[in-house]
C-alpha cells in the first residue's frame, strides 16, 4: 500500500505537513475534470480500506471546503466516493449499526394513581 504523500491529490508543504488535498489542476473540460476526481476517489477509497483510517475521508473534506473551489475534480470525486469505498472493501471496513430495540408503549396511566397529576406537568 502505497502511503499518503504517494496520493496523487496529495501534497506535501514545506513545514512536513500534509495537504490532503492539492490535485493537479491540469484539465480544463468538464468531464476530463470529473474523470480525475473520481480516480482521486478510488485512490481515497483504496487508502482508507487499506488503512482503516476513515478520518482521512474527513480531512479532505474539510480541506475541500477551506479552498473553497468546487470544480469538476470535486464533483467527480464526491460522485465516485460511495461507489469507489464500496468496490474497494469499503463496507467491509464500515460497521453495521446497531439494532435498536423498539421502545415500549406504556399506557398514559402507566404508573399513576387516577386522578394524580402527570409529573411531568408543571404545577400551578
Amino acid at each position: 500500500m502505497q502511503g499518503i504523500s504517494e496520493l496523487s491529490f496529495v501534497s506535501v508543504r514545506e513545514n512536513g505537513s500534509f495537504d490532503t488535498w492539492a490535485p493537479p489542476r491540469v484539465h480544463t473540460e468538464w468531464g476530463a475534470m470529473c474523470a480525475a476526481g473520481r480516480g482521486f476517489a478510488r485512490e481515497a477509497a483504496a487508502y482508507i480500506v487499506a488503512t482503516h483510517d476513515m478520518a482521512f475521508l474527513g480531512s479532505i473534506v474539510r480541506r475541500i471546503s477551506e479552498t473553497g473551489l468546487y470544480s469538476g475534480e470535486e464533483v467527480g470525486f464526491f460522485a465516485a466516493l460511495p461507489g469507489a469505498l464500496t468496490l474497494a472493501g469499503g463496507a467491509m471496513a464500515i460497521p453495521e449499526p446497531r439494532t435498536r430495540a423498539r421502545a415500549r408503549r406504556l399506557p398514559r396511566s402507566a404508573g399513576l394513581i387516577e386522578g394524580e397529576a402527570s409529573p411531568l406537568r408543571r404545577q400551578g
